[in-house]
C-alpha cells in the first residue's frame, strides 16, 4: 500500500473491550505523530468505540491497527482496509497449521 501525500481521513471501530484501551489518558497516540491534530474517539451506548482523525501517512497505523488484532474495524479507507484486510489473511495461513 503506498503512503498519500495528501492527508486522508480515517475511521476506525473498535469493540466495546477495547474501553480502557481507548479511555486512557493518550490513548489515540502512537509512537510517531502521525495524526493532523487530535483524533476523536466517539463513544456508542454499550457498542463499539469510533476514532476518526487525519493523517498523511497511513501506513505508520498498520502496525498500531493490528495491535488491536480482531477488536478493531477499518471503516474506512477503503486503501486501508484492504491493506489490514490482507495483513490479515497472512496471519491466518502462517498460523493454520498450528
Amino acid at each position: 500500500m503506498a503512503t498519500a501525500s495528501a492527508v486522508v481521513s480515517v475511521s476506525l471501530t473498535f469493540d466495546a473491550s477495547q474501553h480502557d484501551r481507548l479511555t486512557q489518558p493518550g490513548a489515540a497516540q502512537l509512537p510517531t505523530p502521525v495524526w493532523n491534530g487530535r483524533p476523536l474517539v466517539l463513544a456508542r451506548a454499550a457498542g463499539p468505540y469510533q476514532l476518526i482523525g487525519c493523517t498523511p501517512d497511513i501506513e505508520t497505523l498498520v502496525p498500531w491497527i493490528l495491535s488491536f488484532g480482531a477488536s478493531v474495524g477499518v471503516d474506512s479507507p477503503a486503501s486501508l482496509r484492504r491493506h489490514i484486510a490482507a495483513e490479515a489473511r497472512a496471519l491466518a495461513l502462517r498460523y493454520a497449521a498450528a
